[in-house]
């Protein structure tokens, strides 16, 4: 569920991302860098709740690897926006948040079933 929320989040982020990047006035919009720091959180705290329930690092199997890598990005795209590293390019967090949002994706796609 927490993993929903901060899908969720991200999607909010990335539609804001797309209006901001199709504006003709070039401005930078400052709602989009923390709503990935909230979804951020979220996946970190997904991380930490899931590695107290089995009483060790949860990075092992396939769904929390990419929880992990989607929770760094987030992080990632934060950084890039709110300490304004990108110089005024808007693509380069726009296409993390787009990778983000895969792995998430790919994380709560079923497994196929075994032959």
């Amino acid at each position: 569920m927490i993993a929903t929320i901060a899908f969720g989040l991200l999607i909010v982020s990335l539609i804001i991302q797309i209006v901001y990047l199709f504006k003709k006035a070039g401005g930078q919009d400052g709602v989009s860098p923390w709503l990935s720091l909230a979804a951020g959180i979220l996946l970190l705290v997904e991380i930490v709740r899931r590695s107290i329930a089995i009483r060790f690092v949860a990075l092992t199997g396939m769904f929390e690897s990419l929880i992990f890598l989607a929770c760094a990005l987030a992080f990632l795209i934060f950084a890039l926006r709110y300490f304004k590293s990108t110089k005024g390019n808007r693509v380069i967090p726009f296409g993390a948040t787009i990778i983000a949002l895969t792995f998430l994706a790919l994380a709560s796609s079923p497994s196929p079933p075994p032959k």
